[in-house]
């Protein structure tokens, strides 16, 4: 199927290692030229000549999303602004708190490595994208932001906030072209949910699921490619979950 973004370039936000470097590696196979950023310059550089090694496009840039002079300073210098952003740097808190063991700096650190990050690259790509006539936004939530989450009461409320955004920024810019939508993924089997999450803890989580597997990183990728795509040019502001079906409720 031809998803119609060869020779378009789209630009994934953390994408050294895990959801973004899949979705990295997808948009490339689709013919995409991909700028792939983080702030980490090994990883990202790994990310990028192993899609170079398979036949895509790919550059790397380390870049803090949170340093709003360094981010100003990348967009000046990109001679091409993307046709397609996905959002896909993230940030959480160490371990699992309560909430009244939050200290307010540490909810607004996460304000800012997230949304405040998530705002500050859109803003700077949508000028060109409405200008072209075609755009892609796609933001990488978290089912914790639609379900909640215990002890993740910060980050639940902040990926929840990406429904609003997507929403309401569709809203704006959907008449020039530029869809925005908003995938939220269930746990994913990448390598920090390998290492983090036991095999215990992992294995009740698939009993819960209906599909009775945890989704994978390409599963996610591929949905993101698709919403990217000439043929989802109809679909914005939509919320769609990579879960196999985990919210659905206990299945026997």
């Amino acid at each position: 199927m031809d998803l119609g973004i060869s020779g378009k370039t789209a630009l994934v936000t953390g994408s050294g290692r895990g959801l973004g470097r899949a979705i990295a590696e997808v948009l490339a196979d689709e013919g995409a030229h991909v700028i792939l950023v983080s702030r980490s310059p090994l990883e990202l550089e790994e990310a990028a000549r192993g899609i170079r090694e398979r036949g895509g496009s790919a550059e790397a840039f380390p870049l803090d999303l949170a340093d709003g002079a360094q981010v100003a300073d990348f967009f000046k210098a990109l001679p091409h602004g993307p046709d397609i952003l996905v959002n896909n740097a993230n940030q959480n808190l160490e371990g699992y708190l309560d909430f009244v063991d939050v200290p307010l700096e540490r909810w607004l650190w996460l304000f800012e490595h997230n949304m405040g990050a998530l705002a500050r690259v859109t803003q700077a790509v949508l000028p060109t994208m409405v200008e072209r006539g075609w755009g892609r936004v796609i933001n990488l939530g978290s089912l914790a932001g639609l379900l909640g989450g215990a002890k993740q009461v910060p980050y639940a409320t902040l990926k929840s906030g990406l429904e609003g955004f997507t929403r309401s920024l569709a809203l704006e810019v959907s008449r020039a072209g530029v869809t925005v939508n908003v995938v939220h993924p269930g746990l994913v089997l990448t390598e920090r949910t390998r290492e983090v999450v036991k095999d215990k803890a992992r294995k009740w989580i698939e009993l819960k699921t209906a599909t009775r597997k945890l989704s994978t990183p390409a599963d996610v990728a591929h949905l993101v490619a698709f919403l990217a795509s000439d043929l989802a040019g109809n679909l914005t502001g939509g919320s769609y979950l990579v879960s196999g079906g985990v919210e659905l409720g206990f299945s026997v």
